[in-house]
C-alpha cells in the first residue's frame, strides 16, 4: 500500500534554526565543562576525565551548582550565579526538545510540530514549533552561555583561583594551562 500524500520537508529557516540551536548547544557545554575544569582546578586534560563520566549535560549542570554553591559567602553572587544556572537548565532544556524531537507535519494546521515523549508511562504531546520559537531557543541558549562566561569574568571564586586559569577559556590547552 502507498501514502498518496506529499512529503513534507522542514524549510531552510528550520534548518538554519535547527543548526544553530546544536551549535549554540555544543558550546555551552564545552563551556560548562570549562567552568567545572576551572572550579576544580584541573587542566583540560584531567578535566576531561571528570566531565566524560557525566555524559548528561543537565547532571553537568548540576554537578557544577554543586560545586560553585559553597564556594560563595555573599547572597548576591548566590543569587547571581543562580540566575545563571536556571538560564543554562532552561537552555540546556530547550536544546534537547528540539534536537531529540521527532517532526510531524499536521495537514489540519499546515505546520510543523514537535512530538515530545513526557514521560516513559505517558504518552507523547505534540507541540507546535513555529521558527520563532526555534530562534528564541537558539538566542536563549546564546544568552545563557554568555550569563556563565560573564558571571566567571566578574567572580573571584577563592583566593588564587581566578588567576590560575585563563578565562574565558578558548579550548585549546596551551591558553588554558596555569599562568
Amino acid at each position: 500500500m502507498t501514502d498518496d500524500r506529499p512529503v513534507k520537508s522542514l524549510s531552510i529557516e528550520y534548518h538554519t534554526a535547527i543548526g544553530i540551536i546544536t551549535v549554540n548547544g555544543a558550546l555551552m557545554d564545552q563551556l560548562i565543562d570549562s567552568a567545572i575544569w576551572v572550579v576544580l582546578k584541573m587542566s583540560p586534560e584531567l578535566g576531561v576525565t571528570i566531565t566524560k563520566l557525566i555524559a548528561n549535560t543537565s547532571r553537568k549542570i548540576l554537578f557544577l551548582r554543586e560545586l560553585v554553591d559553597p564556594m560563595f559567602v555573599d547572597d548576591n553572587i548566590r543569587r547571581d550565579f543562580h540566575d545563571v544556572f536556571c538560564k543554562l537548565r532552561s537552555a540546556q532544556a530547550n536544546r534537547s526538545k528540539i534536537v531529540h524531537a521527532k517532526w510531524v507535519f499536521t495537514p489540519a494546521d499546515e505546520a510543523f510540530h514537535i512530538e515530545v515523549a513526557v514521560s516513559d508511562e505517558t504518552l507523547p504531546v505534540v507541540e507546535p514549533m513555529p521558527l520563532s520559537r526555534l530562534q528564541h531557543y537558539g538566542s536563549e541558549i546564546w544568552t545563557a552561555h554568555m550569563a556563565l562566561e560573564n558571571f566567571f569574568l566578574q567572580v573571584d571564586l577563592k583566593p588564587d583561583t581566578t588567576g590560575t586559569y585563563a578565562w574565558p577559556p578558548r579550548f585549546e590547552s596551551r591558553e588554558f594551562r596555569r599562568k
